[in-house]
């Protein structure tokens, strides 16, 4: 039934009630938006971050999330060291839904205190058991 469950609100945008429970609609995230503020709205829509076990992070991979881990936004799982740099963060929702959302690199905003890494895409993923990252 969560098959079906996820079929239905990703179609109709909307919360649904059906015989496997409440769906939680994906987050309305607009590209462009400030991480932070998109981040809040997730959180506040139900979803839980997606914690990435920090003893796994590389020197490189601190250096290229820094901005992300002194907000203790742990959810953020990676940035590309190379090309654009765009990070990946995930949540899940109450049915095991998983969310991805793509941000902008965190290079350049460190000297101005009020800028944050933009939202570039965002998208429900399926669970990935055999690798690392949550979804494939």
């Amino acid at each position: 039934m969560t098959g079906n469950c996820i079929r239905i609100a990703v179609c109709a945008g909307t919360m649904l009630v059906s015989t496997a429970g409440i769906c939680q609609a994906p987050p309305p995230l607009k590209a462009g938006s400030p991480y932070n503020v998109a981040r809040a709205s997730v959180l506040a829509g139900g979803w839980t971050a997606v914690v990435k076990d920090q003893r796994k992070l590389s020197e490189l991979d601190r250096a290229l999330m820094d901005w992300f881990l002194q907000r203790k936004y742990f959810e953020v799982w990676g940035c590309a060291p190379t090309g654009m740099g765009l990070c990946r963060a995930y949540f899940r929702d109450s049915t095991g839904r998983l969310l991805r959302v793509i941000t902008t690199s965190i290079e350049g905003i460190d000297n101005n205190p009020g800028a944050a890494p933009e939202i570039v895409s965002w998208a429900l993923c399926k669970g990935n058991q055999s690798s690392d990252e949550p979804c494939d």
